[in-house]
């Protein structure tokens, strides 16, 4: 049911034979394209996204093949800003996609912060949970206890710096 509403935006921007999908098994949620021929989506995307936020990531991707030499100039180049700029152009033709297909645009942000949350759980979410409670009991726990052992502390409020003259007054 979600891959059929990718259909929509796809054929918006008249790729629907232009592109294979392809599901992929990694760990992560991952939305990408492959050499401007492949869109991949992996299983824990695929699961968690809800269809809005999916199609939202899929125009995104969308917006990376008509941007596909400028990508790979600025990748060649190393230049890091001309990538983010890359990025966020993306994100505008993921926008004026979903408008026009009057869909929702806040889907997109939502799908964007969806993937860190998506690691919490999958498989990580166990260790996440632990960490979690290892906080709660510093005492039971040997990592944490370094951590804030009181010479550790002390190393930090060293380095952290003191007022200046000008903050005091």
């Amino acid at each position: 049911a979600k891959l059929a509403k990718i259909e929509k935006i796809l054929s918006y921007h008249r790729r629907t034979e232009a592109f294979a999908i392809r599901l992929i098994d990694v760990p992560q949620a991952a939305v990408a394209i492959h050499q401007r021929a492949v869109l991949l989506i992996s299983r824990p995307a695929l699961r968690n996204l809800s269809p809005a936020e999916l199609q939202a990531l899929v125009a995104h991707e969308i917006g990376h093949d008509y941007f596909w030499r400028d990508f790979e100039d600025k990748v060649a180049r190393g230049d890091k800003n001309g990538l983010q700029e890359l990025e966020l152009r993306c994100d505008g033709i993921a926008v004026l996609t979903l408008v026009a297909l009057q869909l929702d645009p806040a889907t997109l942000t939502d799908g964007l912060r969806n993937p860190a949350e998506l690691v919490r759980s999958s498989r990580c979410r166990r260790k996440w949970l632990q960490k979690r409670r290892c906080r709660r009991q510093r005492a039971r726990c040997r990592t944490c206890r370094t951590l804030s052992s009181p010479r550790n502390r002390r190393r930090r409020s060293r380095s952290s710096p003191g007022p200046t003259a000008q903050q005091s007054k």
